[in-house]
């Protein structure tokens, strides 16, 4: 591989192809399975264009799993991809001990004013299951839920510790905290909570402990899981490392556990996502899934062209920097849609997939006053190409099963009850 910056232009797709399928057998290789030398065979063929390796790593926030599952010989053959990713691999360790020193911090605040936050997801995962591998999880902010009745004395207590708010953010020290009140509500989509279901009384009641202190807490694991593979959900798998993440949860949860948190958050189907896309990406196959729901056909062609990152073509306008919009990039909508399928009852699924679709304008102009100010422009850049992102898919399944069940009828039609074919010579 040689230096090169990554193009404006839409890259050349034998090589995005290439560069998925070698950050798939790093997965592998990272969990012990697959062909031992695909590896090295993917980074002998690989793309010249080391930007757009090292652009599509950072998407999927794999630098530093697939810096330690390189191969030997890799160290003398790609010195500058290396460089590169234990660069990177630095960076994202001094970010991450410096997440850490900064709940270690807060929790000792929190505890002098008697306020106690739970911190989800890569901020949770850091002071576990992470903590000895602080260089293979990238994380942007620390997710923090708050108690209601408690948020406006924790907002003074940022701001007496120097943190600045930006709505529902806080930035200090080159670091962003977002609060959060509820884990299954969406300000912008409100009937997301009847997607998935986190009840607060319950999820303060199972939390633990975490090693910032007891007033720094932590989902129960089960719960944990739960939420990760929802939020995985709503945003299509955009990030291959929310997929390690819970793989590297689950063996710490007993089956039985898992089940009772799926079933009281309506988690079921995300997780069965989960377990389809390990075995498509030929991951540790997922004894955990036994007893999840049985996908149906636009699912299981969904979860096909997120485990391929197929590129949708001709979704219209690009998205913010001018990429174009991505099945795993751009989809966030589409997750959202397919998240509806988890809600019980045909009428409560039409009430979210609309919400989702048209937000009202009275929570618009609460939850992203930006988008409500050019409401417009918002509808052909964002719902119109969503809207045909999902007629694309739908058609796609529907013609294919159409195709498969054509085909096996003519098979039947040729073999006579006997078995042999009908046809004679």
């Amino acid at each position: 591989m040689t230096q090169a910056t990554c193009n404006t232009t839409d890259p050349n797709p034998t090589d995005r192809a290439l560069i998925d399928q070698l950050l798939i057998a790093a997965l592998q290789r990272f969990f012990g399975v697959g062909d031992p030398t695909a590896l090295a065979r993917y980074l002998q063929r690989g793309s010249d264009d080391l930007g757009l390796l090292l652009e599509r790593t950072d998407e999927e926030g794999l630098a530093g799993i697939l810096l330690e599952v390189l191969p030997p010989a890799a160290y003398d053959q790609q010195p500058l991809l290396i460089r590169q990713l234990r660069q990177r691999r630095l960076q994202i360790f001094a970010h991450n001990a410096r997440v850490l020193g900064a709940l270690d911090r807060l929790g000792l605040e929190l505890t002098r004013a008697d306020l106690q936050v739970i911190a989800v997801k890569g901020a949770s995962l850091l002071m576990g299951t992470y903590r000895q591998h602080l260089g293979c999880r990238p994380l942007s902010d620390i997710d923090l839920l708050v108690q209601q009745h408690q948020l406006e004395h924790l907002q003074s207590t940022l701001r007496r510790l120097g943190w600045r708010s930006h709505g529902t953010r806080w930035r200090g020290d080159g670091l962003e905290i977002d609060l959060h009140t509820d884990l299954g509500r969406c300000a912008l989509l409100g009937q997301q909570h009847a997607a998935f279901r986190f009840a607060n009384d319950a999820l303060w009641r199972h939390s633990e402990p975490s090693s910032a202190g007891p007033s720094v807490r932590k989902l129960a694991p089960a719960t944990q899981v739960a939420h990760l593979a929802t939020h995985a959900v709503k945003h299509a798998f955009s990030r291959w490392i929310w997929l390690v993440d819970l793989i590297r949860l689950l063996p710490t949860v007993p089956i039985e556990a898992l089940e009772v948190a799926a079933t009281h958050t309506r988690a079921a189907r995300p997780l069965a996502y989960c377990a389809s896309l390990m075995r498509h990406l030929g991951l540790p196959d997922p004894a955990w899934a036994q007893n999840l729901p049985k996908l149906n056909t636009v699912e299981s062609a969904w979860l096909r062209l997120i485990a391929k990152r197929h590129r949708i073509v001709g979704l219209g306008s690009r998205g913010p920097g001018g990429r174009t919009h991505t099945i795993h990039s751009g989809t966030i909508g589409l997750g959202n849609m397919i998240a509806g399928l988890s809600i019980p009852g045909l009428g409560k699924r039409l009430a979210y997939w609309r919400e989702v679709a048209l937000p009202p304008s009275r929570r618009l102009q609460l939850a992203a006053p930006l988008i409500h100010q050019n409401r417009q422009r918002w509808l052909a850049s964002s719902l119109l190409p969503r809207t045909r992102q999902a007629f694309r898919l739908v058609t796609s399944t529907t013609l294919t099963v159409l195709s498969k069940r054509l085909r096996a009828r003519s098979q039947n039609a040729a073999v006579t009850p006997s078995g042999k074919s009908g046809f004679r010579g």
